[in-house]
């Protein structure tokens, strides 16, 4: 499939058309057919039981996944016709990633919900284990 290369600040019809792209920035998508498929998938600083449940929808059919920097932070399952966007804290950058897919996607972003309280997870930001503290 072609990669159109864009302003990441323009993802959003991108990510609502399900577009493969790359940006100048982190901020990138790609469409993975089940032939696409490997055991020893990459997460970045995906938590693993969210890398398991993206595991699970690209096992169960086509997925389009968006990544900030080497981290899926959402993925489209063709099979379900739904949206995955893990609730995980990440550096400021990767947030308006976040942003931008949940504005591209259609889906309401958990801190728009009421009673909203920030329990995001953040245990892959633990420095011993070499994470990200922004």
């Amino acid at each position: 499939m072609k990669t159109t290369k864009i302003n990441g600040h323009k993802a959003a019809p991108y990510i609502a058309q399900r577009i493969d792209f790359t940006s100048h920035g982190a901020l990138s998508s790609r469409t993975y057919t089940s032939d696409d498929f490997a055991p020893n998938y990459y997460g970045g600083q995906l938590p693993r039981e969210h890398l398991d449940a993206l595991i699970a929808a690209h096992k169960a059919g086509t997925v389009y996944v968006v990544f900030s920097y080497e981290t899926p932070i959402a993925w489209y399952s063709y099979a379900t016709e739904t949206w995955t966007i893990p609730n995980v804290k990440y550096s400021i950058t990767t947030t308006q990633h976040q942003g931008r897919v949940y504005l591209g996607s259609g889906v309401t972003p958990p801190w728009c919900e009421p009673g909203y309280n920030d329990k995001r997870d953040r245990t892959h930001l633990d420095a011993s284990t070499g994470g990200d503290w922004s």
